[in-house]
């Protein structure tokens, strides 16, 4: 047996050890409150939070395997709350599944939870709302995403039956089609599988419930920095471990701790929502955000039979003070289109975009956090009625920017004379304080296609603005959007391929798309596990090679498989292509790449980016504690 399938199987004893003792502890639970983490504690090697339940409430055990499945938890009733603000009882416990071999291996722990990219403003966090506080001991580079991080996914979608003025939320009855799959991805830290402490948890309105550890944190000891070597293995060198989950209707969140030798881990959250009857009908599939001050949101639904609701998670064991502020065509909408609301510890929050917009449907949210970040997530749906016509979690950008390359966009034909009922749209906001000049591009297959209309064009500081991609044929393209001065751009869509739906299908899908980051050796991303993906890459420049692996369900990495992007256009890796694997991270890129995954059931469809994984290259420097 070689030493990796040894070290595999000692970690998979480990782990079943580690479960028999929480089944055995789950027989005489005890109630002891969690300590709360000081402010100014100082980030250093962290275990798994020992986070007991309040001794008012019932214990919440942790899921069970699909084969011993209890009914699901509702959230713990509270006496002294008014019965709106109670969770709504949830039929079932969260459906594990666990792929074979899904023991803790050396590599990485996969849950499929969008990407745990490397993003600015929460580089020095501890998950548990602790600051960075320098210790008294020599510092270490520690990668920017890695010093604690927790990416948190939306709630299921549904419509709201009730909503407090302090954001407390009561969902109507779900329709029986509808399901939510949360997966997760932890990457090892080195060869040997050093893992990150990392747990996935669930938060609720009150707290959070069901902590359940991804890794072993004996695996976090210290290593000596002097016998590191000087460039991180690649991504697909590394082992994994295949998480699924689904039955949940609660937020869910991944947490990966730093290690205390500054050695850069990597992981991953994606959140999958299907249904295909019922008020809130469609594909929706979303990153997993890490907690940002500044975030900013295109295009919630605000019309009639529309449902857009803002979720605000704070993970932290602070709170935080959150104001919502809604722009239009005229630009900022005043008092009448602010919220503010405090988001306490370990808790979430919800905001009924409608309440904020006018009657101008061009409509965008900027969400603005002090005290804690917050991650947000805004679903938005359509209904006739009670039959759904499309859903999604439209994505959020940190910071505007002065380019943003958006692969894999459906276009349906539309021209000015027979404009398309819903053609695609191009969404702009210049934060500034002076007119910004744009210039779009769109390239199809056959490289750089001209639309009907201008192609540079000004747009006035603070407003929202759109442009119809008009003059195209249907199909799929690749929009690049220029500007002199920073913006936030996306583009909207209907429909799978630009075309109309066939006669027998449900009303088109619609699905929004942002920049994506180029390429490069640490970029990846979860393939959702509904329906059927395929991964667009296209070069803006020359022709350019790009090397990739895919993951499979059991934890390991396929050899490295080779294409070339054809200079000025594009190359879809399809169904077939990606075949039954679980995720698929990039070995090597020339510049110039870009990615984007679309993922289909039948007539339903969601875009999502691909984004970096691990980014060796940002790191900070943190003191670590005596």
């Amino acid at each position: 047996m070689s030493a990796k399938k040894v070290r595999r199987h000692i970690r998979q004893l480990k782990k079943e050890r580690r479960q028999e003792l929480r089944r055995a502890a789950r027989q005489e639970p005890e109630a002891v409150p969690a300590e709360p983490v000081a402010e100014d504690a100082a980030i250093g090697p962290a275990e798994p939070p020992k986070r007991e339940e309040p001794p008012e409430r019932e214990e919440v055990p942790e899921p069970a395997d699909a084969a011993e499945q209890p009914e699901l938890l509702a959230e713990p009733e509270q006496p002294e709350q008014p019965e709106l603000l109670a969770e709504p009882e949830q039929p079932e416990q969260p459906e594990r599944t666990r792929r074979p071999g899904a023991g803790v291996r050396a590599g990485a722990v996969l849950a499929t939870l969008g990407i745990l990219g490397v993003v600015g403003g929460s580089v020095a966090l501890d998950p548990r709302g602790g600051s960075t506080e320098p210790g008294g001991v020599a510092a270490a580079a520690f990668p920017a995403a890695d010093s604690g991080t927790a990416a948190v996914c939306p709630p299921m979608p549904g419509l709201a039956d009730s909503l407090s003025t302090d954001g407390l939320l009561q969902y109507r009855d779900r329709d029986d089609s509808a399901a939510v799959r949360f997966q997760a991805l932890v990457l090892a830290a080195d060869a040997e599988g050093t893992f990150p402490a990392a747990w996935w948890a669930q938060l609720g309105q009150e707290y959070r419930v069901n902590t359940t550890e991804l890794t072993d944190p004996k695996e976090s000891e210290s290593v000596d920095l002097d016998q590191l070597p000087p460039d991180p293995p690649a991504l697909g060198e590394l082992d994994a471990v295949y998480e699924s989950f689904g039955g949940m209707t609660r937020a869910p969140l991944l947490e990966v701790q730093g290690l205390p030798s500054g050695v850069s881990g990597a992981g991953a959250a994606r959140y999958t929502y299907l249904a295909d009857s019922g008020p809130v009908t469609g594909l929706a599939t979303a990153t997993c955000t890490v907690p940002q001050r500044s975030q900013w949101f295109f295009g919630p639904e605000v019309g009639a039979g529309s449902t857009s609701l803002l979720t605000l998670a704070n993970p932290f064991d602070r709170p935080a003070t959150v104001e919502v502020v809604g722009y239009d065509t005229d630009g900022h909408r005043g008092s009448s289109g602010t919220r503010t609301l405090v988001v306490p510890g370990e808790s979430v929050r919800t905001v009924n975009i409608a309440a904020l917009a006018g009657s101008d449907p061009e409509f965008a949210v900027a969400v603005q956090a002090s005290g804690a970040p917050v991650s947000a997530q805004l679903q938005s749906s359509r209904a006739v009625g009670l039959t759904g016509q499309g859903i999604d979690f439209l994505p959020g950008r940190a910071a505007p920017a002065v380019e943003h390359v958006m692969p894999g966009i459906p276009v349906p034909e539309s021209t000015e004379e027979d404009p398309a009922p819903r053609p695609a749209q191009l969404w702009i906001h210049a934060p500034g304080d002076t007119r910004t000049t744009m210039e779009v591009q769109v390239y199809g297959a056959d490289g750089v296609e001209l639309l009907e209309g201008p192609a540079v064009f000004t747009v006035e500081p603070g407003e929202v603005d759109t442009v119809d991609l008009r003059g195209l044929d249907a199909g799929v393209y690749d929009v690049v959007v220029r500007s002199d001065e920073p913006t936030h751009v996306a583009v909207s869509s209907h429909g799978i391929d630009g075309g109309e739906p066939a006669e027998d299908t449900a009303a088109l899908d619609f699905s929004w798309q942002v920049g994506a980051t180029a390429l490069s050796e640490g970029s990846g991303a979860l393939i959702p596990d509904v329906g059927e993906s395929e991964l667009r890459l296209t070069s803006l420049q020359d022709e350019s090679r790009l090397s990739y692996r895919l993951l499979d369900e059991d934890g390991e990495f396929s050899d490295a498989q080779e294409v070339t992007v054809p200079a000025e256009g594009e190359l879809t890796l399809s169904p077939d292509d990606l075949g039954d694997a679980v995720a698929v991270v990039v070995d090597e890129a020339e510049p110039g790449v870009y990615a984007a995954m679309t993922t289909r059931d039948e007539e339903r469809l969601s875009l999502s980016t691909v984004d970096l994984l691990r980014d060796p290259s940002q790191t900070v420097p943190v003191r670590l504690p005596h």
